[in-house]
């Protein structure tokens, strides 16, 4: 049945969406859009409506004499003179969507304008996450990247599983980096502005995921462990561009994050990095830090 009912449909989501998060080892606070465009899932919303027009296609192609194509036919009688019925639910849950479609009423324009139409949705849902990933800035390491908007990440297929969710837990913005757990408001800490969520190593710069991994030479292991990622990469990729200290380097880890031949590499260094820098407490401003 089509999801008119919003709350009800609203349980099946959390489910779903709790079941992604644990299968991509992120917290509950993880941005649900990359839980999607990661995995190659569709949101329910989405899926429940593709396969109530599949089986819509399959209905209208049914000879005329059977129980099927008479209770669509009468479905979609109901609808065209303002009647509740199973077809005119479906067209509610289209409409909902916002997207620049509909489902027309006319039982003759069926088989292609169906498909199409299931066409026109998938699109448009890949639109809707292409345009969070582009207006959250948490996900900007997920920016800029070739390839479908939503769709089954090679990175997803490494086998060492504790480098596997490192990396993904860094391109969600689900690490432990003080650019992203100092934005969170708890009992005992005010929300940290962006320019002071200083890096717990070097304490000049913001402590973002670039920083550490390819610039913050506070720490003697990051950097020995950054060199000998560098010249392990490089023997991978001869084209490799050398890395400059003074580089764009979210630029740079973009692009290390795209060469899919070396990405078990280089979730094994963000992996090792991350273990390191854990070591140090995060800096905390003492203006924010609640006392009582």
């Amino acid at each position: 049945m089509p999801d008119t009912d919003d709350p009800l449909l609203d349980h099946l989501s959390e489910v779903q969406i709790s079941f992604i998060r644990s299968l991509l080892g992120v917290h509950k606070r993880s941005v649900l859009a990359p839980l999607y465009t990661e995995t190659g899932l569709a949101p329910l919303k989405y899926r429940r409506i593709d396969i109530a027009l599949r089986y819509l296609q399959y209905a209208v192609e049914c000879a005329p004499d059977t129980y099927v194509a008479d209770a669509i036919a009468d479905s979609i009688a109901l609808a065209a003179s303002n009647a509740q019925s199973w077809f005119m639910d479906l067209q509610l849950v289209i409409l909902k969507l916002r997207g620049p479609f509909a489902l027309s009423s006319g039982r003759d324009a069926a088989t292609q304008d169906i498909e199409l139409l299931r066409s026109r949705i998938e699109a448009h849902m890949g639109q809707e996450f292409s345009l969070e990933l582009r207006n959250n800035k948490k996900l900007y390491l997920l920016l800029d990247r070739k390839g479908p908007a939503c769709a089954m990440r090679g990175y997803l297929k490494i086998l060492n599983g504790q480098h596997r969710e490192a990396l993904t837990r860094l391109l969600l913005s689900c690490h432990t980096l003080a650019v992203e757990r100092l934005r969170w408001v708890e009992r005992y800490r005010d929300y940290v502005p962006y320019a002071e969520r200083t890096c717990r190593l070097c304490k000049t710069e913001v402590e973002t995921p670039e920083h550490v991994l390819l610039v913050c030479p506070a720490d003697d292991d990051i950097t020995s462990l950054r060199g000998t990622y560098l010249e392990r990469m490089a023997e991978v990729h001869d084209a490799l561009p050398e890395w400059m200290a003074d580089g764009d380097a979210t630029a740079y880890l973009r692009h290390l994050l795209s060469l899919d031949i070396s990405i078990a590499l280089t979730a094994e260094w963000i992996y090792d990095t991350m273990l390191l820098i854990d070591r140090q407490p995060m800096l905390v401003p003492a203006a924010y830090i609640r006392r009582y």
